[in-house]
């Protein structure tokens, strides 16, 4: 109505998520808030993210919500009690650290992290996809995610822009891996080999569609 209200914090606002109808504020001095009718609200075990970085809240379901911290990796969170997700991938964004995150779909959750790029995981926690500088992107820290119309992520990198085409039915193994030009392939005995001009390489096959896949695994 013409009018712009100014809602101070009670020491200093991080940021703000919408989410299932509900506006999350993350207050650095005390914790995790929510902003109703013109207040700030601290929410049932708020206290909890005091002192800790949170850099998302995503929709899990249409009551609870998957909070992520910088060091302490991702939490359930159904407005009154905190549970850790203890899951696959819950450990790897421990390791290499939130910094944002998406939902792409009912089932799949995209993490840009600051040390190992983009991992993608389903509801259950299991890790689908792990795209990092080794495998094509021009720098493994992620700082915001878009999800365009095809379903394809755009990425804000500390270094440029990034397209990825999570909906591909394709795999490229770019140079990255060094693996030359390929001439050929084959899979003997559950193991996957790759004729290239510089070499003959090969990995276990199971190992392969791993999405941890990386260079040392192949000899």
């Amino acid at each position: 109505n013409d009018t712009i209200e100014v809602v101070k914090p009670r020491s200093e606002f991080h940021f703000s998520y919408y989410v299932n109808g509900v506006l999350y504020v993350f207050d650095r001095s005390n914790g995790l808030m929510e902003y109703r009718n013109g207040y700030l609200k601290k929410l049932p075990g708020g206290d909890f993210f005091t002192g800790l970085e949170v850099w998302s809240i995503l929709p899990f379901s249409n009551d609870e919500v998957l909070i992520g911290t910088a060091k302490r990796g991702l939490f359930r969170y159904n407005g009154v009690t905190i549970t850790p997700w203890n899951t696959p991938v819950n450990e790897l964004l421990k390791k290499y650290q939130i910094y944002s995150a998406l939902r792409i779909d009912d089932q799949h959750f995209a993490f840009g992290t600051i040390q190992n790029g983009l991992i993608i995981s389903d509801k259950q926690g299991v890790v689908k996809q792990m795209i990092n500088r080794e495998k094509g992107l021009q720098n493994n820290t992620i700082l915001s995610m878009c999800l365009d119309l095809d379903g394809n992520l755009w990425l804000g990198l500390d270094n440029g822009i990034d397209y990825v085409e999570i909906n591909s039915p394709i795999t490229l193994l770019q140079d990255f891996f060094d693996f030359g030009t390929g001439y050929t392939s084959a899979v003997f005995d559950r193991k996957l080999y790759l004729g290239t001009n510089q070499g003959l390489f090969y990995c276990d096959i199971d190992r392969f569609y791993d999405p941890r896949l990386s260079a040392s695994d192949f000899t």
